[in-house]
């Protein structure tokens, strides 16, 4: 390496352009796994409007509510919603007072979601599993 006046190295232009590179490449990462989660996000969210909607239907033939397996079993819900591959899990719960609770949790993610009879997506009322101050709170 070269010396200076000063008594410094000079620092190579190659070592340079590797810390360019890196920075951008981890920049690019953060962007790409933010991108991720949104995508996810709007899934789960969307994947309980679904689920609302094949409740609906449910109840209309059956004057009750569903499991997550009858939603499928009588074809109101694809087999994914099971699927150990996806972003998130699903489920429903029964309650006893004739209503459901069908929920969303992520498999790793960020926020958490669920929704009943009203067809609200709403985020976890677990404020670990939601943004702060908007735990329980309807998803915009």
């Amino acid at each position: 390496m070269e010396r200076h006046a000063g008594g410094g190295r000079a620092t190579s232009p190659l070592l340079i352009g590797v810390g360019v590179v890196a920075l951008a490449a981890a920049v690019a990462v953060a962007g790409v796994v933010r991108s991720r989660q949104a995508r996810n996000e709007s899934e789960a969210a969307a994947g309980l409007q679904a689920i609302n909607a094949a409740q609906n239907v449910y109840v209309m033939a059956h004057d009750e509510f569903a499991t997550l397996q009858q939603l499928i079993e009588d074809g109101l819900l694809e087999d994914a919603f099971q699927a150990a591959e996806s972003a998130y899990d699903y489920s429903v719960t029964l309650q006893g007072d004739g209503d459901y609770v069908a929920t969303a949790e992520a498999a790793g993610g960020r926020y958490d979601y669920y929704s009943t009879s009203d067809y609200v997506v709403r985020y976890s009322a677990d404020p670990d599993r939601a943004p702060t101050g908007r735990a329980g709170q309807p998803v915009r």
